[in-house]
């Protein structure tokens, strides 16, 4: 057990947040906080992280002794004037202390001898042991390393972090929490300024993370790859849950379907006990109608489960259909100075066709959403939008929205022939009931902000939706919702989303900006995925053939270097035997000279011991003759054959 949560609870001015909550984090723990907005999930987990300790009293936290953890908030905020490597490198001010002490060591034993340089010499490989094993030798690549997969470059390392825009501080915030290798990771929407790359790069890191992990998120597909347990924050209580998030799903609606049985089962058997005590309160079986009457007074009666949550309730259709043909783009091309988006752009949208856009930040998909809708022109290149097709637009950025206006006005404004009473009962769709929709859309929060929003575009009843991050402040709940309307909606759809999950189930065309290309997928994400792990393993397999063929081709030419230089090697030897048989035959010649010439000699002659000695030398050196020749003649024939294979190489 790493942290215990025994009967929490918390109140905001007379408003109850959180309820009795208990709640065991253990070892290896990997646990999704999931809740409506305004659950009480960020403040539970502050409550864990130990920033809110203004709990009401009962309420006990008991962690276990040494347990660090790591927080990250949804707001940060960077002082200071270090730079994003500087920043991120404090991490590890321990490591660079260490490193400074290893220096000055080196510096002392350069100047001691003796005992106190063994002193010295000591302490330092102590240091150096402690140092190496800490990871001092790599700490700065793990730092670059972890800043990249988060989506930084090289030319963001020296950026001042207070320079940095929010979405980049929260980023560093949490590449800082990563590195410093907390035994508990507690993160509040850790995917929320990431894309897609740096979003499968995280969930790999937290897959393979050592230490437990708490962590809230909208992010469904994410929820489903880091976690293996669910808890629900609703009703101010805290429900736990084996599994990811479609697990949870599965899970919660067999609890429901469960609760509500019994709950039935218990209301027929009030009502047959109360129809009994009806017909018997007064006669022979008055007693026992009196003995029911009582169990029932003590009867815990149970309370209806609540089998649909609170969500958008959206089911408007477009007001006109629109012809077949909604969207042309050809041979599209932006850039920004030297730093090119796209080009040569072209796809088709037809009646119906759902189309979801994807890729890492800055590649180019908010660029192409605004020259659609002409906020942005192209540098080359055609669009063209069908007839009868009519655009709603979605903005990321909430540009549409009056900060000045009420709710209920910044909607109406859509549709001036609705009452009253029906333009209150559509934004109750959008969860704003009573006084809510006299709300200025100023003092809205983000989710309420992006609700408004979706309201104006479906009161509007577009035929062509073009969407940039519809969910980025969408609770659960009113994703889910989201997504049932676009699955029903009759109309052609172009979005750009983050939300994996969202786009399993809504697109079934995907377009995939990878910073330099626009590749075109004919399924929802999970088919991208199937498709990309075979494009990789087909690259990969070809690189493998490719760099097995150039090692087979380095071995080959080494085979033949090796053959050449012992063909080279050979033929020196052959030929320095030719000129040895030669320097021989010519040592042989001059003998046979010089014993010709001695046998004339009359005094030679004369001496017949000596006349056989020479005699026999003649016949031997005669003998060696004929055998030099012949070895001269195979040898000079073994280097004409090493000097044919050469010429044929």
């Amino acid at each position: 057990m790493l942290l215990r949560l025994t009967d929490i609870s918390k109140v905001y001015g007379v408003l109850p947040i959180l309820e009795n909550i208990n709640f065991r984090i253990n070892e290896k723990d990997r646990i999704g906080l999931i809740g409506a907005n305004g659950a009480g999930k960020t403040t539970l987990l502050r409550i864990i992280a130990g920033y809110d300790e203004e709990y009401e009293p009962g309420g006990e936290i008991n962690a276990r002794f040494g347990l660090t953890m790591g927080y990250l908030a949804q707001e940060v905020a960077f002082d200071g004037e270090s730079t994003l490597i500087e920043e991120t490198l404090k991490t590890f001010s321990h490591l660079e202390k260490q490193h400074d002490l290893l220096r000055q060591l080196e510096q002392e034993m350069e100047t001691l001898s003796g005992e106190r340089l063994d002193q010295v010499m000591n302490r330092y490989s102590h240091v150096m042991e402690l140092y190496e094993r800490q990871g001092g030798y790599s700490y700065e690549n793990e730092t670059k390393e972890t800043l990249f997969g988060l989506g930084f470059s090289e030319n963001d390392l020296n950026l001042p972090i207070k320079a940095l825009s929010g979405g980049q501080k929260s980023r560093a915030a949490l590449a800082k929490l990563l590195l410093e290798d907390a035994s508990l990771l507690l993160l509040d929407e850790p995917t929320n300024h990431l894309d897609i790359v740096a979003t499968e790069w995280l969930e790999r890191f937290l897959v393979n993370y050592h230490g437990a992990l708490v962590v809230i998120s909208h992010d469904r597909f994410f929820l489903d790859k880091v976690t293996t347990k669910t808890a629900e924050v609703e009703g101010r209580k805290l429900a736990l849950y084996e599994g990811g998030y479609t697990r949870y799903l599965k899970l919660k609606q067999d609890q429901i379907e469960k609760e509500l049985k019994s709950f039935e089962l218990q209301q027929a058997e009030v009502k047959r006990q109360e129809e009994f005590i009806r017909r018997n309160i007064v006669g022979q079986k008055t007693k026992q109608a009196q003995d029911r009457r009582k169990r029932l007074e003590k009867l815990v009666r149970l309370d209806r489960p609540v089998t649909k949550r609170k969500s958008l309730a959206l089911n408007f259709k477009p007001e006109t259909r629109g012809g077949n043909e909604i969207l042309s783009v050809k041979r599209l091309a932006k850039s920004y100075g030297s730093r090119t988006l796209f080009q040569d752009l072209a796809f088709n949208l037809r009646r119906l066709d759902r189309v979801g856009m994807i890729g890492p930040n800055g590649s180019g998909k908010s660029t192409l959403v605004k020259i659609i809708v002409e906020e942005e022109r192209a540098d080359r290149g055609k669009i063209k939008i069908g007839q009868h097709t009519t655009v709603g637009y979605y903005d990321q950025q909430l540009s549409g929205l009056d900060p000045t206006n009420r709710v209920i006005d910044e909607v109406w404004e859509v549709d001036h022939s609705l009452k009253i009473q029906e333009i209150r009962s559509f934004l109750g769709r959008f969860l704003f009931s009573g006084e809510d929709v006299f709300k200025y859309i100023k003092n809205l929060s983000g989710g309420e902000q992006s609700r408004v929003q979706l309201a104006k575009l479906i009161l509007a009843r577009m035929n062509f939706l073009i969407m940039d991050e519809p969910t980025n402040h969408l609770d659960l709940p009113s994703r889910q919702a989201l997504e049932e309307f676009l699955g029903q909606y009759d109309g052609t759809l172009l979005i750009v989303t983050h939300d994996r999950y969202f786009l399993d189930r809504v697109v079934n065309r995907l377009l995939y900006f990878d910073g330099e290309n626009v590749t075109e997928y004919h399924g929802n994400y999970s088919y991208f995925v199937r498709k990309r792990e075979e494009q990789q393993a087909a690259a990969a397999e070809e690189a493998s053939k490719q760099e097995e063929q150039t090692s087979q081709q380095k071995l080959d030419y080494l085979e033949r270097k090796k053959v050449s230089r012992q063909r080279q090697n050979r033929e020196r030897e052959l030929k320095r035997r030719v000129s040895a048989i030669e320097r021989r035959l010519n040592e042989l010649e001059e003998r046979q000279i010089e014993i010709t010439d001695m046998l004339s000699d009359t005094e030679t002659y004369n001496d017949g011991d000596k006349v056989r000695r020479l005699k026999r030398e003649y016949d031997q050196a005669l003998k060696t003759s004929a055998e030099l020749y012949e070895e001269w003649e195979e040898t000079d024939m073994k280097i004409a054959v090493l000097q044919d294979g050469k010429t044929g190489e």
